[in-house]
């Protein structure tokens, strides 16, 4: 019978050796689960701060070039006729979106001093976000219906809101119908004695959900006139406040005197700018150590929020208001 020797080679680890080995290796483990971790959390982190940035620029973007054409009527400086009564409504002030009260108007979900907007019934009530300002926005389309067809009647689409201007009659309010496209009254002519601007009040407000009640995602959406009667959209995603002040001109120089908060009158008089302020967060919470509660200043209106995850930053712009010094002469 053989005998086999075993040699130092030959020879395995030790039960100490074994267990110095995977201490070590579970240490190592560790440290690399750990900076994974890390790397995870900062590249998560970048991505929602990209996103954030690009909400809240495209938010703002949108936002500044609707105050900016408020008031815009197509030079229309008396007072506009409505004749039908086939119009939709929103509630208070009565006839929204077709009678003018100011071409900008706020109202807040929270203070009841302001303008009420639980007589907006067109909106969600019960999903409003809480914190917020509601902004109607009254104007036209930029530049008026200019094709026409053989007959030199006007394009106008089928259902929608028109304003309707000339040199001598009021402007008035006109819904095109189907025959306007082929009509060959001349009162219909873009190229007649009638000009037809697409009439684009809008009502931006905020929900508490994007997709689905419940889903936590705060969503920018306007309220806007559609031939069918108000249509809601929702914009962008993650928009957790808007706020709007105004700069009001009080002696008539075009001039800026104060800045006011909207809300606490209806007929603020003509404003010059606009500052607008949105706070944007993360659509979902960050893997990250809880931070501290932030105090956020949206202008005049000041919030704490934090503590939960959620990236945030607040967006501003300052937005001039040319058309508002016509105000007076409309209202």
């Amino acid at each position: 019978m053989l005998r086999r020797y075993i040699t130092g080679s030959d020879r395995g680890f030790t039960l100490p050796e074994m267990m110095i080995a995977m201490t070590l290796g579970l240490v190592l483990l560790t440290v690399m689960l750990t900076v994974i971790q890390k790397l995870t959390n900062a590249l998560a982190w970048q991505q929602a701060s990209s996103d954030v940035d690009l909400t809240g620029s495209r938010a703002l973007l949108h936002l500044s070039r609707e105050l900016r054409m408020s008031g815009f009527f197509a030079g229309a400086l008396t007072e506009i006729d409505l004749q039908s009564t086939d119009v939709p409504d929103c509630g208070n002030p009565a006839g929204w979106p077709m009678r003018l009260h100011q071409s900008i108007e706020v109202y807040s979900v929270d203070d009841a001093s302001g303008l009420d907007v639980s007589s907006l019934d067109c909106l969600p009530q019960r999903y409003l976000q809480s914190s917020s300002d509601l902004v109607a926005v009254q104007r036209v389309a930029a530049v008026a219906v200019e094709s026409v067809t053989d007959n030199g009647a006007a394009l106008l689409r089928d259902g929608y809101w028109y304003l309707r201007t000339s040199g001598q009659a009021p402007a008035s309010f006109y819904r095109a119908i189907e025959a306007d496209a082929r009509s060959d009254d001349s009162s219909h002519s873009a190229s007649g004695a009638y000009q037809y601007w697409r009439w684009s009040p809008a009502l931006y407000y905020l929900r508490d959900y994007s997709a689905t009640p419940g889903d936590d995602i705060p969503a920018l959406c306007v309220k806007k006139l559609s031939r069918s009667g108000l249509r809601s959209q929702c914009l962008f995603e993650g928009v957790e406040s808007l706020k709007v002040d105004l700069a009001l001109d009080e002696d008539g120089d075009g001039k800026p005197d104060r800045v006011v908060d909207p809300r606490s009158g209806f007929n603020f008089g003509p404003a010059t700018h606009a500052f607008l302020y949105l706070l944007i967060r993360s659509i979902e919470p960050l893997n990250l150590p809880d931070s501290d509660q932030t105090e956020y200043a949206l202008g005049l209106r000041r919030m704490v929020l934090g503590g939960d995850g959620f990236l945030r930053r607040v967006f501003r712009v300052t937005v001039p208001l040319p058309n508002q010094r016509f105000q007076d002469s409309l209202l």
